[in-house]
């Protein structure tokens, strides 16, 4: 059987690492050892709940907030967003200059929650023990990372769009002559 990265190590059964995506991964992190287990709880079939873990059909976005919920896993809903979306993706298609802004700002401030984070990271691992509320503080600062993970995904992609339309702007001004030379050239060719 192969083991599982994502749920402490534990064993995972008709799982292979490469193959888990991100909904099996937070059913296994939420404690669902089996999808039967999970659709206990959740109003999605066994048969939809196999076919969007094994990524042959995207959930709707019902389904990602139900499974958000129940798995206490709110990176599911940032990555449906970020990638699944079709009205997301529309989005980002039509972006403006102004998104990088936004996505700076987003950046920093999720980065200053990092900061606390960190700290109460810090403190849970200091005896080396977790108790019980430790856990409730490791889940939410696990999502607060998944967060600021993705929005560091999302300023790059905008920041490496911006760069490439701005070397493409370079190429293009280095190809266009100067306006004196041009000037130049056309006096020579009207000269009689």
């Amino acid at each position: 059987m192969p083991v599982c990265n994502v749920y402490g190590g534990q064993i995972c059964q008709n799982a292979h690492p490469q193959e888990m995506n991100i909904y099996m991964e937070a059913r296994l992190m939420a404690g669902f050892k089996s999808r039967k287990d999970a659709c206990e709880v959740l109003p999605i079939g066994d048969t939809t709940l196999t076919r969007i873990e094994s990524s042959k059909r995207k959930p709707t976005d019902e389904e990602v907030c139900i499974m958000a919920d129940k798995y206490e896993q709110d990176r599911l809903i940032y990555f449906y967003c970020q990638e699944q979306c079709t009205i997301s993706q529309r989005i980002r298609e039509k972006s403006e200059e102004k998104d990088l802004c936004g996505s700076t700002l987003g950046f920093m401030n999720s980065f200053r929650d990092t900061e606390k984070c960190i700290s109460r990271m810090s403190e849970i691992a200091d005896d080396n023990q977790i108790t019980d509320d430790e856990i409730e503080d490791l889940k939410v600062i696990v999502n607060r990372l998944i967060t600021l993970e993705s929005r560091i995904h999302t300023y790059l992609r905008r920041a490496n769009e911006k760069l490439r339309i701005a070397k493409i702007l370079q190429q293009r001004r280095q190809k266009q002559k100067p306006l004196a030379s041009v000037a130049a050239e056309r006096r020579a060719n009207y000269n009689f």
